[in-house]
């Protein structure tokens, strides 16, 4: 006796319906696609860096004791929309031109190249 049996299966498969005859048995579902986490680190660079407000309206504040850092501002598509440098003390960003929504704001200590990356929301108030 000769067969030609084929058995697979995948893991996440959710069955939604099955046929059946007397030989043979047919499950209809559908697969769970991959996921996966990305984590967005905030206050690496040190405690001495503050972002405000946060919601903004039209500028954001970063104060900062010590250190010389890059700033660079994406919008959640990842298009760079900002990048300049800052200087120790207090660097204020106008964001006036920017529309309402969040947008992720990458700072990096050019000294050590430690970074943070904050989330901030611009709001309409």
């Amino acid at each position: 006796m000769s067969s030609n049996t084929t058995f697979s299966y995948t893991i996440g498969e959710i069955a939604i319906e099955s046929y059946a005859s007397s030989n043979i048995i047919i499950t209809q579902g559908f697969h769970q696609s991959y996921n996966s986490a990305s984590a967005i680190s905030q206050a690496q660079i040190s405690t001495t860096l503050s972002v405000y407000p946060n919601p903004f309206h039209d500028i954001v504040n970063l104060d900062n004791a010590g250190e010389t850092y890059s700033i660079r501002l994406y919008d959640l598509q990842g298009k760079l929309l900002l990048s300049q440098e800052g200087k120790p003390g207090n660097t204020q960003l106008n964001l006036s031109n920017l529309a309402k929504g969040m947008y992720l704001l990458k700072v990096r200590d050019l000294d050590n190249q430690q970074e943070s990356i904050f989330k901030i929301l611009k709001s309409n108030i």
